[in-house]
């Protein structure tokens, strides 16, 4: 027979356990670690530092599992389901291959709304109801091991802590991932949160994209003057020019395995051959 145990019983985060939280929650602790034959922490003993460490245990491990099959889910939707190839027609092999893939700007141009709706999709969309299937079913597993339900098995849409720790690593990773991805490589990033405190100017805009599943907000840098707009006169070339072309410089070796070391020897030497002081390549 199954044991019940609340919705709410892990929290996502390891701050928000302390010793009230390991008294209020001892009551289940018989059903995760044998030793307990009470519902109640023995006086005097180290019950509930026993009981904590084994939650949070149980957290990391959900963690880590949970991230492991969220990126494999993100592989098998981008080999199958979306097809994803380099420009040279080769198929995305793994989740590297598919971020160094959306590091190439000009693929990504190439068909910007599709791509736009494919990135939403891998970082965003894996996470929301219906394509969330790939955590569900972990989730259902982990419970079915543990011979554990949920108080509450009316809502089934309801996200439970098992689910929610399923879910924390892997929809911060990925995310972060993305997004450091776009922002370093693209002109734009997609956000699924309005930030009242976000800042937007002359170099950066904000509209809300997407309809329906696919809800968001596309943070875009406005187009630059370009270089050739600037006199012979200048004599320093401003510092957006250099941060634009360090960026693509990085992607763009990158995509073609250049390492660093290499990387910085082509440019010595292009520096050095060069009779023009401050070229950029």
């Amino acid at each position: 027979m199954k044991e019940i145990i609340p919705y709410d019983l892990f929290p996502t985060y390891d701050k928000n356990i302390k010793g009230e939280w390991g008294s209020n929650t001892f009551h289940v602790a018989h059903i995760f670690h044998k030793q307990f034959k009470s519902k109640v922490a023995t006086t005097g003993s180290d019950d509930l530092q026993v009981w904590i460490k084994k939650v949070k245990d149980i957290m990391t491990d959900l963690k880590k599992k949970g991230l492991a099959r969220a990126l494999d889910k993100i592989e098998l939707m981008a080999k199958e389901e979306f097809q994803l190839k380099f420009p040279e027609g080769e198929l995305v092999r793994n989740v590297n291959d598919i971020f160094v893939l959306f590091q190439n700007n000009d693929w990504y141009n190439q068909n910007i709304e599709r791509n736009r709706n494919y990135l939403h999709m891998l970082q965003y969309g894996i996470f929301r109801v219906g394509n969330d299937d790939w955590a569900r079913t972990l989730e259902r597993e982990w419970m079915d091991e543990h011979q554990v339900i949920y108080d509450d098995v009316k809502n089934k849409q309801k996200k439970g802590c098992i689910l929610k720790l399923i879910m924390s690593r892997a929809s911060d990773t990925i995310g972060k991932r993305f997004g450091e991805t776009s922002r370093r490589c693209l002109d734009e990033i997609i956000v699924v949160r309005k930030n009242s405190k976000r800042k937007t100017d002359n170099t950066i805009t904000e509209a809300k994209c997407f309809n329906g599943f696919h809800m968001g907000y596309l943070i875009r840098k406005k187009p630059k003057p370009s270089v050739n707009d600037f006199t012979d006169n200048d004599k320093v070339l401003p510092s957006m020019f250099v941060d634009d072309y360090v960026d693509k410089l990085v992607c763009h070796s990158k995509e073609m395995n250049i390492s660093i070391q290499n990387l910085i020897c082509i440019i010595e030497k292009r520096w050095n051959k060069d009779s023009q002081k401050g070229k950029f390549v």
